[in-house]
């Protein structure tokens, strides 16, 4: 057992992971935004800012794969001037050794606590309603002792790609000029041939104390071969040197002063605002001088996040309590609003918005801020063509071109995103707005849905199963249709699953929905007599007509997908799926999730000419635990009404759980939300888990909780109550915000019968079958297992 407390310990009545020491592995980040304005930051102070897009709006610099890693962003320095020590509240950048230190993250802020020679410095960092980053300083002091509080970011350009290509040349085509009747530093980008440069925001600097000092000219306040880790000014000088800069290279750097008597506490907020207009601006510098600003900003955040608590839960086992109501719903806001664009390990120049990654991102949304659900699915389905195919990587801010990659998935997922919408707001007008083709015409919602089907129903191989084309959910797969041949047995069920869902559509508009169910009848038939390979369900076919997932073969026998999706889309009956799930358990399960095949796949396999694929073995798709794929299998399981087996999956893949098993500096991403996948035993370094924050897992594995573990599932009636939870537990409560009403829902599981619904009672009156809804403010819901 690794000793996990030396590192991070939760505090769960706060929403809170408290970190004991900055020299973790990897920067553990947090995401801080109002959805236009965005930082993101690590526990030991490193972050970047970005203003809607971190391709052209990028706010500062981030080490992303250099060394010092994690040593860019927005710093506080406390500058004792009793003993003239200087040190950084977050450690970074100058990392002088404190008497005591800790971080924490929490929902939309992240704070820290340093002491260092009798001061004590709590900051907090967050951003509120408005386009504001606020670094709010409290510092305390043992004897009467002045303070100099000092904030300083590094600017570069807005635009990361041209800086990374054309510095030099372009770094003069910006001012930075301050305002000195509002004591205010004023950053304007104003380079030719911008993406959009009518929206290119200033950026104002300032303090709500009295400025003693500024630098815009980055040398005067580091000095020469000096960095932010020990700038000249702060450290060598008693006040910046007041610069003004017209081009070259930049920091925004402010100097205020507290003078404090001993044990008084004072603080001190820095503010880093965007703003389009001078009278945005003016209402900037008027909250800032009018003074309580940071507090009201701060009291927008809470407001937020307790109307974003439309689902929770307590349970006996505290970690599954603390990723459903906390970490889980963090990590798929997070998704919603960067998709797979920017982390640690994404520098927000490439992803933007990718088609199946946001249309996922929607579903885990939809139950907390149902408008922006809505308005992300129609922007997706503009990028949809009159084939029924659609766009894979799109930059609606950037204004790109978009990536056209045809993918046997990426149309579905529209249909999926749509049922959910429909079955949480309970009405069917999204399903009649128009929505333009993106090459040319348009069509009602529901006829887009229609048209996805048409897509595959287009490109369907010889064996009656879709072609994979460029490639399915599987990245990995890409090669197995490059001569045009290869089929996805995933796709095939993804169609299955998609064709029900506009049945049951239909069915609610009152329409003839019975040719979607042919198709899904008949593509069931044929996954059940081709694909079926006596244990499990094959995975694809490549161009060459092997059979990839079969037992014949020495690689790639078994895979986690087309088993979980056989059951969740409903085309193997209840034998076969049960038999698939038990040799994925049997062939996958690694000990902290299940793998996504196995053998994995090997280099030149099965010949050099025919090579699936190049990814390591034990590794992501090929082998690895793919934590975005083992969602889809706890929502088999618990399909099939085997509780443990899914709370096994479950339990076991919790990134806390995996560092309990592996420890801090093996798993080296955040404990507390998922990565995208850790690697098996078949790698070298089986626990190491990577590309954290930005995974689908976050969406997929709160519906495998929400409506398939607690079993609170939406539809167009009410909710349904089917729970799967472990006998383990005797009794489970739910809070359920579901339109307009709260749900308080008490499981109780005294019967140890944790898979089978006995009674249901709503405000206390039996309810005949397992769906209810209420027109009540709030409803009191028991469910009897037994």
């Amino acid at each position: 057992m690794n000793d996990k407390s030396k590192y991070y310990v939760f505090n769960d009545e706060q929403q809170e992971i408290v970190f004991k020491r900055h020299d973790m592995p990897t920067p553990w980040i947090n995401y801080l935004s109002n959805g236009t304005l965005f930082n993101m930051v690590s526990h030991a102070g490193g972050n970047l800012t970005w203003y809607k897009s971190p391709e052209i709006w990028r706010i500062g610099r981030y080490n992303f794969y250099t060394l010092p890693n994690d040593g860019c962003g927005m710093f506080v320095y406390i500058k004792d001037g009793k003993t003239g020590e200087v040190w950084n509240p977050s450690f970074l950048p100058t990392e002088t050794k404190l008497d005591d230190w800790h971080s924490a993250h929490g929902l939309g802020y992240t704070r820290f606590y340093a002491k260092k020679d009798g001061v004590e410095v709590n900051l907090k960092c967050y951003i509120g309603k408005d386009n504001v980053v606020v670094y709010n300083v409290k510092v305390k002091t043992d004897d009467d002792r002045k303070i100099y509080v000092y904030c300083a970011q590094e600017i570069g350009m807005m635009e990361y790609v041209r800086e990374v290509m054309w510095q030099y040349y372009c770094k003069n085509n910006y001012n930075i000029l301050y305002d000195e009747e509002n004591q205010v530093l004023n950053y304007e980008y104003f380079i030719d041939a911008q993406a959009r440069p009518d929206e290119t925001p200033f950026v104002a600097f300032t303090s709500d104390r009295k400025v003693l000092s500024f630098d815009a000219d980055r040398l005067k306040f580091t000095g020469n071969y000096r960095s932010f880790r020990n700038p000249a000014g702060i450290f060598d000088n008693e006040s910046l040197a007041d610069t003004e800069l017209r081009g070259g290279d930049a920091v925004l750097a402010l100097q205020t002063e507290l003078e404090l008597k001993a044990n008084e506490e004072q603080d001190v907020s820095f503010y880093l605002a965007t703003y389009n207009t001078q009278e945005e601006y003016k209402y900037f510098t008027d909250k800032v001088r009018a003074g309580g600003y940071a507090d009201y900003l701060f009291e927008t955040v809470k407001e937020y996040w307790a109307k974003r608590n439309t689902f929770s839960v307590t349970v006996p086992d505290k970690a599954v309590e603390r990723m459903t109501n906390t970490w889980n719903p963090l990590q798929a806001w997070v998704n919603f609003n960067v998709c797979r664009e920017i982390s640690h390990y994404a520098t927000g120049t490439i992803r933007g918005i990718g088609m199946r990654d946001a249309a996922q991102d929607v579903m885990a949304n939809v139950a907390c801020d149902i408008d922006a659900s809505k308005e992300k699915l129609l922007f997706l389905l503009s990028q949809q063509y009159n084939s029924g195919g659609t766009n894979h990587y799109m930059y609606p801010i950037e204004k790109r071109e978009p990536i056209v990659s045809w993918r046997s998935d990426n149309h579905l997922w529209l249909i999926y995103t749509a049922y959910q919408i429909v079955k949480e707001e309970g009405k069917t007008d999204i399903l009649f707005e128009t929505v333009p083709f993106y090459d040319g015409g348009e069509g009602t919602v529901l006829e887009h849905l229609e048209r996805s089907i048409k897509f595959s129903l287009d490109n369907i191989g010889e064996d009656d199963i879709p072609l994979m084309l460029e490639s399915d959910w599987n990245d990995v797969l890409n090669t197995v249709c490059k001569e045009g041949k290869g089929e996805s047995v995933m796709a095939g069920q993804m169609l299955v699953l998609a064709c029900k869902q506009l049945v049951e559509i239909f069915e609610i508009l009152g329409k003839d929905g019975s040719k979607y169910q042919e198709i899904a009848d008949w593509q069931t038939k044929v996954l059940n007599d081709f694909a079926w390979d006596g244990d499990w369900y094959i995975r694809a076919v490549t161009n060459f007509g092997m059979k990839l997932g079969s037992k014949d073969e020495e690689c790639g026998q078994i895979w986690i997908n087309s088993q979980s999706w056989a059951v969740f889309s409903g085309s193997a009956d209840n034998e076969r799926g049960n038999k698939a799930m038990d040799s994925t358990l049997k062939y996958l399960d690694s000990g902290f999730g299940l793998i996504s095949c196995y053998p994995p796949l090997r280099r030149n396999y099965p010949t050099p000419e025919q090579e699936i694929t190049f990814m390591q073995p034990g590794v992501g798709e090929n082998g690895g635990v793919f934590c975005h794929a083992n969602t889809w299998a706890i929502i088999a399981l618990c399909m099939l009404g085997r509780n443990e087996d899914a709370y096994k999956v479950y339990t076991e893949m919790i990134p806390d759980n995996v560092v309990a098993k592996y420890g801090v500096d093996v798993y080296k991403t955040e404990p507390y939300i998922y990565s995208s996948n850790i690697r098996s035993n078949f790698s070298m370094t089986p626990g190491a888990a990577g590309v954290s924050w930005v995974t689908g897992t976050a969406t997929w594995m709160m519906i495998a909780l929400t409506e398939y573990m607690f079993g609170v599932k939406p539809t167009y009636n009410g909710l349904k109550l089917n729970p799967c939870i472990t006998n383990e537990w005797d009794t489970v409560k739910v809070k359920r915000v579901f339109r307009g009403t709260t749900y308080n829902i008490t499981i109780d599981n005294t019967a140890k019968c944790g898979n089978h619904v006995k009674e249901i009672y709503l405000d206390g009156a039996l309810v005949e079958g397992d769906t209810i809804l209420s027109s009540n403010p709030t409803a009191d819901v028991l469910i009897v297992m037994g």
